[in-house]
């Protein structure tokens, strides 16, 4: 008897702990979810819903038949047109392709856990989408928050690459921060027509149309820009006032487009930074000390008023003395081969003053973004040794 029931209640345990296996489907809080993998990594995609609720959180784990199964996937189109009004990812969860598209009602996405990124169409056409925290994502996927309109604020503190048309037509859009940034797709902020402020430090490139028709006033192509395609990526920005450039190599801007079959018309839309009526005045291009004459003999660059940063930045003006800093170029610290230095002052490539401290252990240069940086070097009595051009890598 002892037996019988031994064997009764074994058997029964099985049966409740039954592992499920590839392909099983089960659902949570009306939540419909897929076995992609069993043990060790015990992962689930999403497939579908049945949602009622206004606000949906997609937990990091769910558990089913006592098995806790972490949520690694949001397959495409699960919850398009669902009426939620806010959306929490809790867990590291790659969305796919038109995950979210057309949700009527959703004004706030929570995406912070997510380290990969959003896919094609993962929240196109969100009409009431205002906030979107994506701070830990690495990149933003084709035309992923096209057509929505009202979105003003969003964080892509580590996004490195930006898809096409990803913000086209966010016309709340008025700052974006890209501090990792290195490629924007072509058409990215297409018609983000008041979009006035933009940082990306480290921008490499940028690809045609990434900025038509935004409301910038000023703009500032990092030293670290490599690449600038041809016409359109900076069309019809009638309110540009300002352009700074920290590259001292001017790119050739694409100026070749005629409107006639021979040749003689030029098509002023041709040109990368030109608007359908032209500029009523030509805007300012600030650029590195030394280099407006290479701007200026430069295709393309005769539309703007070329002015050259501050002369403080001229090496030739600087007393000629045994003074070299290495590594150059530097990762975090630079250091002096004498010990005669006993501050130094950091300007960006534009003259503007970025840093000044004592020299004790090196110059920490850690905090700067990568480009070309002037490091001026002072003796005890505030004197200046030298002027030093340094690379921040």
């Amino acid at each position: 008897m002892k037996k019988t029931l031994l064997l009764f209640v074994t058997l029964l345990s099985v049966t409740l702990t039954k592992a499920q296996t590839v392909g099983d489907a089960f659902t949570v809080n009306e939540i419909n979810y897929e076995v992609t993998a069993v043990d060790p990594t015990n992962e689930v995609q999403i497939v579908g819903n049945s949602v009622t609720t206004d606000a949906l959180t997609i937990p990091a784990t769910v558990e089913n038949s006592g098995t806790t199964y972490n949520v690694t996937f949001i397959k495409n189109k699960s919850f398009s047109n669902v009426a939620i009004t806010s959306l929490v990812v809790e867990g590291d969860t790659e969305i796919d392709w038109q995950v979210f598209n057309a949700c009527p009602n959703l004004v706030s996405a929570d995406l912070s856990n997510i380290t990969s990124g959003v896919g094609l169409n993962s929240f196109v056409n969100c009409p009431e989408l205002t906030s979107v925290d994506l701070h830990n994502a690495t990149f933003v996927g084709k035309t992923a928050f096209n057509k929505c309109p009202k979105l003003e604020t969003i964080d892509l503190s580590n996004t490195v690459d930006i898809g096409i048309q990803a913000f086209r037509d966010a016309k709340a859009l008025t700052s974006v921060d890209l501090p990792a940034a290195t490629v924007v797709g072509g058409l990215a902020f297409w018609g983000c027509s008041n979009l006035t402020d933009i940082n990306m430090p480290v921008m490499d490139s940028i690809a045609p149309g990434a900025f038509n028709a935004t409301g910038f006033k000023t703009l500032t192509l990092p030293a670290t820009v490599t690449k600038l395609p041809g016409a359109n990526t900076f069309r019809n920005i009638p309110a540009l006032e300002e352009l700074i450039v920290e590259f001292e190599t001017p790119f050739v801007l694409d100026t070749d487009a005629f409107l006639d079959a021979e040749k003689t018309i030029p098509d002023p839309d041709s040109h990368m930074f030109s608007t359908q009526a032209g500029y009523d005045t030509a805007p300012t291009l600030i650029v590195p000390f030394g280099t407006k004459d290479a701007f200026a003999a430069e295709n393309g660059w005769d539309i703007f008023n070329i002015v050259e940063a501050d002369e403080i930045l001229s090496l030739a003006s600087q007393a000629k003395i045994s003074l070299n800093a290495y590594p150059n170029p530097v990762v975090d610290k630079l250091y002096f081969s004498t010990n005669d230095v006993f501050s130094a002052e950091i300007y960006n490539i534009l003259g503007a003053k970025v840093s000044s401290q004592k020299v004790i252990d090196g110059v920490d240069l850690s905090q700067l973004n990568k480009g070309i940086y002037f490091v001026k070097a002072k003796n005890n009595e505030g004197l200046d040794f030298k002027t030093i051009k340094v690379i921040k890598q």
